[in-house]
């Protein structure tokens, strides 16, 4: 049984997060490009999975090709993912630091009069 709905969601979740992008923020960016990456693996598989259960004998130049781009889009959706994850990483990194400050701000604060709980 082939994979293909797998390869058409992909698409359609790059195009979706594409379309809700604002600014060319980079982790959207990045993850849609995974995605697309990630189907035309899944397209190129397929060719390979033909030849390889015998449904259709592919000439072995195609095959390679097939072979060749197969491994390019699968280390493009690998490459992409981890700068994705490091993105990601460095987001939540900043996000951490505004609500130290925040707590920082609430604690240095006398309004209350006393601190009940110290943070760090």
């Amino acid at each position: 049984m082939l994979r293909i709905g797998r390869y058409i969601g992909c698409l359609r979740n790059a195009i979706n997060r594409l379309k809700d992008l604002k600014n060319w923020e980079a982790s959207p960016l990045v993850k849609s490009i995974s995605d697309v990456a990630n189907s035309l693996y899944f397209i190129t598989d397929h060719f390979l999975l033909i030849n390889r259960i015998g449904a259709y004998k592919f000439s072995p130049k195609f095959i390679n090709q097939m072979d060749l781009f197969s491994n390019l889009f699968w280390g493009i959706e690998c490459l992409t993912n981890i700068i994705y994850d490091i993105l990601d990483y460095y987001q939540n990194i900043a996000e951490l630091q505004v609500v130290n400050q925040n707590l920082k701000k609430i604690e240095s604060s006398d309004s209350e009069g006393k601190i009940l709980y110290r943070f760090y």
